[in-house]
């Protein structure tokens, strides 16, 4: 395990990666693991808002959105020993890359194509941004999406195969 990871409890681990690829269930496996605390960024902005991401993306946009994202972000670099899972986005706006990049470990979770699709035409209904797709639509929107965002993903510190990796593999690339 990195030394200066797991003694100098001031560290903070950022998730990045496209919707589904599991930033949620490994950023809590990994929490457990290193004795930190989970905290999922779009939750954050909930709380301070008081409104859904939805609700915030229906109602006031998603420029509104990604300012309030920025802002928000900003304020974790108080909440040290935490991992943090970001929103897919999160990286590709308002410079926040090089926040990210600047203020802890920044991992990159990904997924093949064809297993990210799958997971989420089964579970489309809870994304909103897929949710009224075709399965053709869906396919086509992910893979442009997933191509704009990548470059962006690619400049973590770390990247992670969440089919592949384990959690224990992840704790050695920290090093």
């Amino acid at each position: 395990m990195d030394a200066n990871l797991i003694q100098n409890k001031n560290t903070t681990v950022y998730l990045l990666g496209y919707m589904a690829v599991g930033k949620t269930t490994v950023g809590k496996k990994l929490a457990t693991k290193l004795g930190y605390a989970f905290v999922d960024l779009d939750h954050l902005i909930e709380a301070q808002t008081g409104l859904s991401v939805a609700t915030i993306f229906e109602q006031k946009g998603e420029a509104f959105f990604r300012t309030i994202e920025s802002e928000v972000l900003q304020t974790t670099n108080q909440l040290k020993n935490t991992v943090i899972s970001c929103g897919g986005g999160t990286p590709c706006f308002n410079n926040n890359l090089d926040w990210l990049l600047n203020n802890g470990k920044v991992i990159y979770l990904y997924l093949a194509t064809p297993i990210l699709l799958s997971r989420l035409w089964q579970h489309k209904q809870t994304r909103p941004l897929i949710a009224n797709m075709t399965k053709e639509q869906m396919e086509t929107f992910v893979i442009n999406h997933l191509s704009e965002r990548k470059p962006f993903y690619e400049k973590a510190h770390h990247h992670y195969n969440t089919m592949i990796d384990d959690i224990e593999l992840l704790i050695k690339k920290l090093n």
